[in-house]
């Protein structure tokens, strides 16, 4: 059994059995604050991987898990100077982001499309080589386009409009104002669904298949840290095996 307190636009989530005032470590995790449907703030956080924290609380009751959603390139950044132990959600990248220690059991994958005017596209379009010369909207401090996409982007061969939110740049897709956006498919479904705008408006090309985790940062010093992503793993695991994380997706997917 778990029981979940809200407040301030956090969320605590705890398991009851075994827990105790003195005995549970407070932790807290930072969040992207509107990344529909997998982690937003409504109120308080919502979503997709917000759901699967709170069956992870429940299976590590030595600790009190709080998720703060924020914008994404300041969770990120609170992670490389140590403001927190642990982002959630975020793709592996390695080489951008050689702070991040360890990456936890995958949460689910994501399928990165490009999303374009139905005009752009052409068929049998490799990503990102074919589209030269196009602009693209991208969530600030987003990566989900890829290392290729970025070092033509840095060779001028494609132009990036950064907008801080994904409902925010698929408008900017609808009214033509870019030429494609780069996201979760998922994500960019449900924004367009949101705004009452068919997807049947642009074409898509599939950019990657990407895992999502809970990334725990190196600059974080805590000495329950290394027990805390042990623990996290081993709920994870256990819950990819007995079915827990799929009946969450297919809750937000079916």
């Amino acid at each position: 059994m778990k029981r979940f307190i809200t407040g301030f636009g956090t969320l605590l989530l705890f398991g009851l059995s075994g827990f105790t005032a003195n005995a549970a470590e407070a932790v807290t995790i930072a969040a992207d604050e509107s990344y529909p449907p997998y982690m937003y703030r409504d109120g308080k956080p919502k979503g997709l991987y917000v759901d699967i924290m709170q069956e992870v609380a429940k299976r590590v009751p030595d600790y009190v898990i709080t998720i703060e959603p924020l914008p994404w390139k300041r969770a990120l950044a609170e992670l490389e100077n140590g403001g927190f132990p642990a982002v959630l959600g975020a793709y592996r990248r390695e080489a951008e982001r050689p702070w991040i220690e360890h990456y936890s059991v995958p949460l689910h994958t994501e399928r990165v499309v490009a999303f374009c005017q139905t005009k752009k596209i052409r068929p049998n379009m490799k990503f990102p080589d074919d589209f030269t010369g196009l602009t693209f909207a991208n969530n600030t401090g987003f990566l989900a386009a890829g290392a290729p996409f970025f070092k033509m982007v840095a060779d001028g061969k494609i132009t990036v409009e950064e907008g801080h939110s994904t409902e925010n740049n698929v408008r900017k897709l609808v009214a033509g104002h870019v030429d494609c956006y780069v996201n979760d498919e998922i994500t960019i479904l449900q924004a367009l669904k949101a705004i009452g705008s068919p997807a049947s408006g642009a074409g898509a090309a599939t950019a990657s298949l990407e895992t999502a985790h809970l990334t725990f940062g190196s600059a974080f010093k805590a000495p329950w840290k290394a027990d805390f992503e042990k623990k996290v793993d081993v709920a994870l695991q256990q819950m990819t095996e007995d079915g827990s994380i799929r009946k969450i997706v297919d809750q937000y997917t079916k």
